[in-house]
């Protein structure tokens, strides 16, 4: 399917036939360029075209997310306790690691809440997908 974009100016909708192409009958539709986006490991940063880049390092994750980058080492174990509060808290299986998809539609339904709950489903989504992905589709404990 083709953008008409460049043929639109963006105000109102633009009328299309998506099968045909032909713009005097069919759907009314309003469509944007996309903008295409990827990492440079060069550079360490997320690029999105025509807008700059996102710098993904350890200093501007210390700087944005408020997370240590030195001093003790990281432990890496499972607290069985805290994966029992997060289960209980937001009602998983004991057992079995919720998929990111379930946590990501749980904060869909958090309509205005910036509370304790929101956040900390937030950072589940944010550490299983982009600051500690696995192949897993399931959020890592």
């Amino acid at each position: 399917m083709e953008d008409y974009a460049d043929e639109h100016n963006g105000e109102g909708a633009a009328r299309t036939d998506a099968a045909a192409g032909n713009k005097d009958e069919g759907l009314q539709v309003r469509r944007r360029p996309r903008k295409k986006q990827s990492y440079d490991p060069d550079s360490e940063c997320i690029v999105v075209q025509g807008r700059g880049e996102i710098p993904v390092t350890a200093e501007s994750v210390h700087h944005t997310l408020g997370l240590r980058n030195s001093g003790e080492d990281v432990f890496y174990g499972w607290d069985s306790e805290a994966i029992s509060f997060i289960n209980s808290r937001y009602g998983f299986e004991n057992g079995s690691a919720p998929e990111i998809t379930t946590v990501y539609n749980m904060i869909g339904k958090m309509v205005r809440r910036a509370d304790d709950d929101f956040m900390r489903a937030w950072l589940i989504v944010v550490v299983s997908t982009f600051m500690c992905p696995t192949t897993s589709l399931h959020v890592s404990p």
